[in-house]
């Protein structure tokens, strides 16, 4: 009895007290303007971090949702700061003081929002997955919360929310990785940055695949774990995080993305760029077997082995690959091999003394020495690229005697020229028959030409068909494709602004074997029907074969050589001229300078067409063409041009010699080098001759070097090179050869786009004297195009030296 009483005067003191309670916070409620409503509970996003500093009730909403929705939906909420969607807005409340509308959405569609933090992202599905609709499927915003909201429209981009595979999150710095099915079966990454309407791209190798899942069916945010911030004094900051794929790169504020793997990064390094003005950032990796590795971060991202020395004092990174100190009494230089692998990328550590000569100044890439009260210069490109050649030819000197002209960017006008010839038109297929279309569809499926384009031979025995696509060899039977193998032959390509294959010219089955012109390797070879080698029979150039009887007819530039079917050599001759009495004649206006040439004395018309040299008599109403082949180079061209008794063509890497009636002497080969200036690092001198009758020499532009072909020996030297400069036109002034040479490539197009306006730009003028082939230069500050030479030829010459505006 005295256990009931005690139960009910508890019940009495604590029930009162609670009542009370209710009854006030449901009469405050019932008080409070409808607008700050109760606001239902929505389905708890479960992640590895949770919002900081957010309210204990509330998580945001992980499902899509429709913005026109009448009861307000929370994404965000802070102490009493809260954004919220209803009726199609986004709103910001703060203590219901500070309320206002941050954006609006124009339709009702599917929306979902992502938290982080103090950022939101959020993104609307404009056109649904399953439609085939043209156009931007997604419309997305950031929001940064602090210290005010903000609103960020991103630009447009081709997907939505249902695209998205996954999106992971990181704090310090806020920003959100976002990966979207990319097509069928790829997938893209950005990065989404606070205040930055672009979506910035991670362009890395793909190293790995996503999860395979249907996008938009795993909405859950994911944090990065290992974070790693490298605050860089007076510079950007990077971060390193990592999810379950590999580490991730981001540099603020270059908006720079990068994924890598099998390293962490410890350690960044800030060095001068070569334009002096921005900072290179050099990063310093290990990795779980302690080998040590750089990359330049914010530039290329390749693994170099670790030199320690580049961690002690101050280097310039030249150009991504090489590192210069400069100090008083010597340049260092520590370099790498360009786009080598990584166990066998070893730096080198070179060292040019100066000590003949008091370093003054360092002007960007030129430093200026006071030597014996002369002013010389060492520029850092010339001393890190410049091959073969002796230290005094590094030295150069203020330009004595010149002139300045500022002019307007003339016009591009080919040179071309016209001439009369028999007529001829380019040949779309090397085959012997008109190709079934259906042949070239069932090919084209399996071998897909984009900037890359095949040698391709057909040919036709009977109702069979028979394709070459550089070494694939194909059947076509029946309206069916077979591959029959791989041939061993040679393919070289010519590089433009496509590719394209040099690869065999002809191909015949004859005595049971297959017989393969091997234009590019010199040789004929005998196959199996394994495509096996049974025989070959060198031969320079062979294009053409024809089985007759017992005998097979190979055509080259050399001449007609008749073999058996064991190569047994039966017979050499020149090939026939043949009549032109009956063919049209038609003015060709394509010709380049030297691509055609008239001699008099032999009465043919030399002339350089696609590949063919054509040997025309026009008195004698006859021609012949014997293939030659193609530069390398596309923006090379081919020159015809008389020697003595001879006549040479000149291709980029390769010379033919003929006699004066047509008949072929000799070759002499000069393959390209390694590194090449071609394709969008061609030189602008690139071609440009000068022939030097005394010396018997041709001085010519190839790449990144300048060779003097010796025809009387039959050889060739190399009389200077500079990897990834710009040589210019050859200009000849007496007995010396003049050149415009800008140390990099890139000054080119930073001049043209005013890229570095802050820049200290110097333009180099080479000298090459002949008769000694000894080199000197001269440097005058500014940037010029062109220069012409006044005085006469046994003086020294003065220079008047163009700009264009």
């Amino acid at each position: 009895m005295e256990l009931r009483r005690r139960r009910i005067i508890w019940t009495v003191c604590i029930g009162i007290p609670v009542l009370t309670v209710i009854l006030y916070l449901y009469m405050a409620a019932d008080a409070k303007p409808e607008r700050e409503a109760v606001i239902p509970a929505v389905t708890p996003l479960v992640s590895a971090q949770p919002i900081a500093d957010a309210a204990p009730d509330w998580s945001p909403p992980s499902e899509p949702f429709d913005p026109d929705t009448a009861e307000p939906l929370v994404l965000w909420k802070k102490d009493h700061s809260s954004i919220y969607v209803q009726n199609s807005h986004l709103n910001y409340s703060s203590d219901g003081v500070d309320e206002r509308v941050l954006y609006t959405w124009e339709h009702s569609l599917p929306t979902q929002a992502w938290v982080s933090g103090n950022a939101l992202l959020i993104g609307t599905q404009l056109i649904d997955s399953s439609s085939e609709q043209e156009g931007h499927r997604g419309a997305w915003i950031s929001v940064q919360t602090q210290p005010t909201p903000a609103v960020t429209e991103l630009d447009n981009i081709y997907f939505g929310p249902q695209q998205v595979l996954a999106i992971t999150a990181a704090n310090e710095p806020s920003l959100f990785l976002v990966m979207a099915r990319n097509g069928i079966s790829n997938f893209s990454e950005y990065i989404v940055a606070p205040s930055h309407k672009e979506w910035i791209p991670n362009n890395s190798p793909r190293t790995f695949t996503p999860d395979p899942k249907e996008p938009g069916s795993d909405n859950q945010l994911r944090y990065f774990k290992n974070e790693h911030t490298f605050h860089l004094p007076g510079g950007p900051d990077v971060y390193t995080f990592s999810d379950e794929y590999s580490s991730l790169l981001y540099i603020q504020p270059y908006l720079f993305v990068w994924r890598f793997t099998d390293y962490s990064l410890i350690d960044v390094k800030q060095m001068l760029s070569s334009e002096g003005q921005t900072s290179r950032l050099v990063g310093r990796f290990n990795n779980e077997a302690g080998d040590e590795a750089i990359s330049i971060l914010n530039e290329s991202f390749a693994y170099m082995p670790y030199e320690p020395r580049l961690w002690e004092g101050e280097w310039q990174d030249l150009n991504s690959y090489a590192f210069t100190r400069i100090t008083p009494e010597q340049i260092e230089v520590i370099a790498y091999k360009e786009d080598a692998p990584f166990d066998t990328n070893i730096p080198t550590y070179s060292h040019f003394p100066t000590t003949e000569g008091r370093l003054t100044a360092v002007k960007g890439t030129l430093a200026e020495y006071d030597v014996q009260g002369v002013t010389k210069y060492i520029s850092l490109y010339d001393l890190v690229n410049t091959k073969d050649t002796s230290a005094s030819h590094l030295w150069s000197s203020p330009l004595k005697d010149f002139v300045v002209k500022k002019e307007e960017r003339p016009a591009y006008i080919p040179p071309y020229f016209s001439y009369e010839i028999p007529e001829w038109s380019y040949q779309d297929y090397n085959t012997n028959d008109s190709i079934p279309q259906e042949l070239l569809n069932e090919i084209g499926e399996v071998r897909i030409e984009g900037d890359y384009g095949y040698a391709k031979v057909f040919r036709k025995y009977g109702s069979q068909w028979f394709a070459l696509y550089d070494r694939y060899f194909y059947e076509y039977t029946d309206g069916q494709l077979h591959e029959l193998g791989e041939l061993p032959i040679t393919v070289k390509v010519m590089i433009g602004e496509a590719a394209g294959g040099l690869g065999a010219m002809d191909f015949v089955r004859w005595r049971d074997a297959w017989f393969i012109a091997d234009t590019e390797g010199s040789r004929v070879i005998k196959l199996n029907d394994k495509l096996e080698v049974e025989a070959e029979f060198a031969v320079h150039n062979p294009y053409q074969l024809t089985a007759d009887g017992d005998q097979l007819h190979i055509a080259s530039v050399a001449g007609q050589l008749t073999v058996d079917s064991q190569f047994k050599l039966l017979n050499t001759k020149q090939l026939p001229f043949e009549s032109t009495a009956n063919k049209k004649k038609a003015m060709f206006e394509g010709f380049m300078p030297q691509q055609l040439y008239v001699d008099t004395t032999s009465g043919l018309t030399w002339y350089y067409l696609g590949g063919f040299l054509y040997q025309y008599d026009a008195k004698k109403q006859r021609s012949r063409s014997l293939y030659t082949g193609y530069t390398v180079n596309m923006r090379a061209h081919v020159k015809i041009i008389p020697y003595k008794d001879e006549m040479v063509v000149l291709l980029d890497h390769r010379l033919e010699r003929f006699d004066r009636q047509g008949n072929w002497l000799s070759t002499l080969a000069y393959p390209r080098s390694t590194p090449d200036g071609i394709y969008d690092t061609t030189t602008q001198g690139e071609s440009t001759l000068i022939v030097d009758e005394s010396s018997e020499l041709y001085y010519l532009v190839q790449g990144y070097r300048i060779l003097a072909i010796d025809l009387a020996r039959n050889e060739v030297n190399t009389v200077f090179r500079q990897n990834y400069a710009d040589i210019g036109s050859l200009i000849r002034h007496g007995n010396s050869i003049y050149f415009l040479l800008y140390g990099d490539l890139l000054d080119i197009y930073n001049q043209r786009t005013q890229q570095f306006p802050n820049e200290m730009p110097y333009t180099e003028i080479v000298k090459i004297d002949m008769p000694t082939q000894t080199i000197s230069r001269s440097v005058v500050d500014g940037y010029y195009s062109t220069f012409d030479m006044e005085g006469n030829a046994g003086d020294e010459p003065s220079f008047v030296l163009t700009s264009y505006n």
